[in-house]
């Protein structure tokens, strides 16, 4: 299989998330469409949204890599919260075993890779994305 934690707390944090997500991309749609009454623009504006949050997530660009005057994109994107509980859940307290001829691009445990993407900066990676929701709610 693909080796995820198989422990029920983990589980349950994984499907929490990816439901919340689903709720933060609707919230977000509607919270565009409550700015434009044309809806080409709404169905272009809200993809094109869509890609730059997950661009600046932390996965495509980790967050040492983003430029200075493009940080803020980073932190506003509810992606950043929602891959950082993900990758926080599933990496925290692993041990990899690493074949004694790999040199680089392995990790000896999952809080290298957390620190190669530097996603424990994240403060409160789970509560974060229900205040998106809320936030998006509210201006809707």
């Amino acid at each position: 299989m693909c080796n995820f934690k198989s422990a029920v707390g983990p589980f349950f944090i994984f499907l929490a998330m990816n439901c919340l997500t689903i709720l933060l991309a609707v919230t977000m749609g509607l919270f565009i469409s409550s700015l434009s009454t044309k809806l080409p623009v709404v169905q272009l504006a809200t993809p094109a949204l869509n890609i730059v949050f997950v661009l600046f997530a932390g996965f495509l660009l980790p967050l040492p890599s983003i430029p200075k005057w493009f940080i803020w994109i980073h932190w506003i994107s509810y992606a950043t919260y929602v891959f950082a509980a993900l990758t926080i859940n599933e990496f925290k307290g692993l041990q990899f075993s690493c074949p004694p001829t790999a040199t680089s691009g392995c990790y000896a445990n999952g809080q290298e890779f957390l620190d190669t993407y530097d996603l424990e900066t994240v403060r409160n990676p789970l509560i974060s994305p229900l205040a998106f929701r809320v936030s998006y709610n509210l201006i809707t």
